[in-house]
């Protein structure tokens, strides 16, 4: 273990503290609701140390974990001061359930996250050195620590394509693994995995309250061990995919709850909440653009619960962090010259005579489309109908209540959660139909993590669904 355990804890609680902050200027406190709050802490902490690790990047300032952390924990002390004014919002009241109920909930919660702490403590024995997460995510950590800044050798570096590959991909994940390396002084390859890590505990409290919210406790114990257990996925490879599937969940529960109760903060949390998506991985961009369609299709269904007309342009406001965030991906990408394979005009094709004749590979991928479909239909089908696989069967069970029951599927407030997990899931297929790439090959080592991304959503949406047809199951709308 290179890192001691005061720079351990550092690494964790830092984040935790900025995040407590943040969540402070909104008004949220951790009565608002005791089982999510250090979930949302983690999530919206790690941004900001995304985001100063970033500016010190530009600026070229020293990275050292000696100032760094000091003045992460000056941050969050101002944002606590100034967040001070405003009115806290207050946990909803609570319903009585049996107290063997609550124990059986209160068990299952616990032995997720001590079973998930066991998995990243075992994962503490292999090093990180293969597969996408030392060729992508841990590599540009690599770069941006060795270079020390976002200059010409930066550059260098991104368009050395033996060492780093997709480097145009977003950079939360190595900004956080160079949080760790600004902690060791030098690169790890061990402890650079443990904020990606902590996702998976953020992801079991942030279900656990979205489950407790709607259902009874027994209920919500049965869903969680279904959800809970998704966090663990990628315990063991520092990867991105457990930063968007828990980012969407929080980001559909806090939409949901707006739904449910009218309340304008659950909307102030979505905007500040949802950059972590943009932040983590291509994918986010998609779910913000699936959400505005699918707000737009419920609009004008009315089918869907609006701000006041008074409040709308605040909560328009509300959304600039995520416009802010998406305009900053895009530039960074284009003022490096960073542009995804599936767009780059001279990226390498995997089978060279498929392309003769034509030196456009995005026109070879189109004409891909035909044979591509039923491989891509067949492998979807068969990774979201496995219990086993990666989305327990939770998309699956999903897509049958929207085949079976289309109209139930989109009833009350749900349509928005709808219509965005069923564009997801098909944007997510279109990017195989134009791949340039062997499609079966790529599909083998990429489509099981796009499914887990939309899991635990997923399993939101199952539960909002049984509990609609089974009021007796369900639980105080406003409790977490």
């Amino acid at each position: 273990m290179t890192l001691s355990v005061l720079q351990l804890l550092s690494v964790v609680f830092v984040p935790v503290l900025l995040g407590a902050a943040l969540l402070r200027l909104q008004g949220v406190v951790p009565r608002t609701d005791p089982l999510a709050y250090l979930g949302w802490s983690w999530l919206q902490g790690c941004l900001g140390v995304a985001v100063m690790l970033s500016l010190s990047l530009w600026l070229r300032l020293p990275m050292s974990a000696a100032w760094l952390s000091p003045v992460l924990l000056a941050c969050a002390g101002t944002a606590c001061f100034l967040g001070r004014g405003v009115p806290v919002v207050e946990r909803g009241p609570r319903e009585d359930h049996p107290r063997w109920e609550r124990l059986c909930f209160a068990v299952v919660v616990g032995l997720l996250l001590v079973s998930t702490v066991d998995r990243i403590l075992l994962a503490s024995a292999d090093v990180l050195v293969g597969s996408d997460e030392a060729l992508i995510w841990a590599a540009k950590a690599k770069v941006m620590f060795h270079t020390g800044g976002f200059g010409t050798e930066f550059l260098e570096g991104m368009q050395t394509h033996v060492l780093i590959s997709h480097p145009y991909y977003p950079p939360l994940n190595p900004l956080l693994q160079l949080w760790v390396h600004v902690h060791a002084g030098e690169i790890v390859h061990v402890e650079s995995r443990l904020p990606m890590q902590v996702f998976g505990l953020a992801g079991i409290l942030v279900a656990a309250s979205a489950l407790r919210r709607r259902a009874r406790p027994l209920v919500a114990a049965a869903f969680l061990v279904l959800v809970g257990t998704l966090g663990r996925f990628f315990t063991y490879q520092a990867f991105s995919d457990a930063l968007i599937a828990i980012s969407l969940l929080t980001c559909w529960d806090l939409w949901q709850r707006f739904q449910e109760d009218g309340e304008l903060h659950w909307l102030r949390m979505l905007g500040a909440s949802a950059p972590v998506l943009v932040w983590s991985k291509d994918e986010g961009q998609l779910h913000v653009l699936v959400f505005a369609l699918a707000v737009l299709v419920a609009v004008m269904a009315r089918r869907v619960r609006l701000p006041e007309h008074r409040d709308r342009l605040r909560c328009l406001a509300w959304a600039t962090p995520l416009l802010v965030s998406i305009l900053y991906i895009h530039w960074f990408n284009r003022h490096f010259g960073l542009v995804s394979y599936l767009l780059e005009e001279s990226a390498h094709v995997v089978d060279p005579t498929a392309a003769q004749g034509d030196p456009r590979f995005l026109g070879f991928s189109l004409r891909n489309v035909g044979h591509n479909a039923l491989p891509i239909l067949e492998d979807f089908a068969a990774r979201i109908a496995s219990p086993t696989g990666p989305a327990r069967g939770l998309l699956g069970i999903f897509l049958v209540v929207l085949v079976l029951s289309p109209r139930s599927a989109g009833e009350g407030r749900r349509l928005v959660f709808t219509l965005g997990l069923v564009l997801a899931l098909l944007g997510y297929m279109s990017v195989y139909l134009v791949t340039p790439w062997e499609v079966k090959e790529q599909l083998k080592h990429s489509a099981h993590r796009l499914v887990y991304q939309l899991a635990p959503a997923a399993g939101l949406w199952v539960l909002l669904f049984v509990v609609g047809a089974l009021p007796r199951l369900s639980g105080s709308r406003t409790r977490a």
